[in-house]
Order: structure tokens, then sequence, then C-alpha cells
């Protein structure tokens, strides 16, 4: 089956042509969901941590709590798809109904891989590498609730951006520039602010841009989103469990690499970093497409063309 076909099962599940209204009103109550699960567990965690809303999102409850805050997207698509869509959440997952596991851990491993390179050349850039304060059996303690709750956030944004986006357009426009182009550039958009200097915008654009296209390209090579998961779960595992660069991601982090967030107006660090960004990320999917590796990709096998 080619790769076409993959997605073309994908983008086709929908029991009847997804309209724009309905698309917006799906997104509607997913926000309205992430907004109402924000604001019910944040306020009162800062209320009885007595903490700032700064210090709050700097400490380890309030990174925990933050995570959990994106179990309301899971919520949100859920109650779109099946009160407005009317369509099982499986449909958002793949051409096959369900997550490819497979897939799923050759992203996690490939990202993997591509991060311990990516370390090593920022070090070769930027030579500031450190250990954290964290102590090992503190490391240990919140490794698991750390990795869970980190797989609710990544996979909610995966849901969101490349299925419930990405599949809902391209079920209703053919054209990838406003199917895959348009997610991507709401998907990067999340993580610039305001008050960005120029420097640190063009470092986000290059680095989430380029990890976008690779989460982008993997769905539509599969038809599924193991792969996207898992390469989206493995490189922010990686940055809030070994080595942080920003510090809303160093609270349990065992060792801290040079600043990214912060790089002021040094332009040549920016391209030299960007660039470290986009040779991992095209490692990565050398690593997941290539004919040759043993990390490569699997097309999906659906159970039936005419799955509802």
């Amino acid at each position: 089956m080619s790769i076409d076909q993959e997605f073309e099962i994908y983008r086709s599940l929908p029991r009847q042509p997804v309209t724009l209204p309905r698309l917006l009103a799906g997104l509607l109550i997913i926000g309205g969901c992430w907004l109402g699960t924000c604001l019910v567990i944040i306020i009162p965690a800062i209320f009885l941590m007595g903490a700032t809303i700064d210090t709050f999102f700097l400490s380890a409850g309030g990174v925990l709590t933050l995570f959990a805050t994106f179990l309301g997207i899971w919520l949100g698509v859920w109650l779109a798809m099946r009160y407005l869509h009317r369509e099982p959440l499986g449909n958002l997952f793949g051409a096959t109904g369900e997550v490819n596991r497979s897939d799923f851990c050759k992203g996690f491993a490939a990202v993997c891989l591509t991060s311990v390179v990516s370390e090593v050349l920022v070090y070769l850039v930027h030579p500031e590498f450190s250990r954290t304060a964290i102590d090992l059996p503190s490391w240990l303690t919140f490794l698991v609730p750390v990795a869970l709750l980190c797989l609710v956030q990544t996979s909610s944004e995966e849901i969101l951006f490349r299925g419930y986006l990405m599949r809902n357009l391209a079920n209703r426009f053919r054209s990838p520039w406003i199917w895959a182009v348009l997610p991507a550039v709401a998907f990067v958009a999340m993580h610039c602010s305001p008050d960005m200097a120029l420097a640190d915008l063009i470092l986000v654009v290059l680095s989430i841009g380029s990890l976008t296209v690779a989460l982008v390209l993997v769905a539509y090579r599969t038809g599924n989103l193991g792969a996207a998961f898992g390469i989206h779960f493995g490189n922010n595992l990686f940055a809030f469990l070994l080595v942080a660069h920003q510090d809303e991601f160093g609270a349990f982090a065992l060792f801290r690499g040079a600043p990214i967030d912060q790089v002021g107006e040094g332009f040549g660090k920016v391209w030299l970093l960007g660039a470290i960004a986009m040779i991992c990320v095209g490692l990565t999917l050398v690593l997941l497409l290539h004919r040759a590796s043993p990390l490569r990709l699997a097309l999906a096998t659906p159970v039936g063309e005419g799955r509802a």
C-alpha cells in the first residue's frame, strides 16, 4: 500500500465531510475544556502552595500541575469527536483506529539518540554543562509521574494538531498548504510569546518548526499518530528529565545545559543552534524513514477501509 493510500484512508474516516463551522465549533469546545481545566487545577494549586504565578511554574509542583492541565485537551477532543462529529476518538489515532505501538517506540528511540547528538553539538557551540541540584533518589521518585504527565502533555498536543486539526482539514481541503501548514504554524505560534527578543523568536521558529515538519511527515508517511507521539514524547522527556536548557524545564532534570531561551542579540549563536536543531531533526527522519534503518517505520495496515 502506498503512502498516499495510507493517508487517504486516514483522512477519509469521517462518516460525513468535515465542515468549517463544525471544525471551528470543535476547537471552541477543546479550548473551553483546556481553559476550564487550567482554572480548576492551577488556581487551587497556587493557593495551597502559597506561591505567586512566577514562582509556581518554576517549582516541581507547578510543573506537574501544568502538565495535568493538558488532560483538558484530551477531554475536549473526546467531546468534540463524540458529540459534534459523531465519530470514535480512535479515528484520530490512525487508519487502524489505534496508535501504532511499534512506531511509537521507534519514534521515541530515534529522537532520544539524536538528542544525545544534539547535546554534544550544542556543547561544542556553547560549552556549558553542569549537574543540577536534584539528588538521584528524588529524581527516581519523580521519574514515573513526570513521564506519565509528560506523555499526557505531548500526546494531547499531537491529538489536537496532527490529529484533530490536520486530519479534519485534510478531509475538507486537498492542498497540504492548508491541512499541513496551517496546523504547523499554529503549533509553532503556541511556543512563542509577545515579549520574545527577535533572536529568541528565530530560534523557536527554527527548532520547533523543524520538529513540527518531522511530526507532520511521519503522520503522513504512516497514516498514524504513533511515531509522532513517540517523537514528541521522547523530545520533551529528554529535556524534562535529563538535560534542561530552560528554567521552566529544569525542576526534574539531572543536568543543565547552555541556556537557549534567552540568547539576546546573539544572532550568530541563534543560527548555529537552529542549524543543530534542523540537522538532528533530519537525522531523526533518516532513522525513521530510510530503508536500511533498523528503526524504519512500517506502513499501517487498516482493519478495513469501510470502518466508521
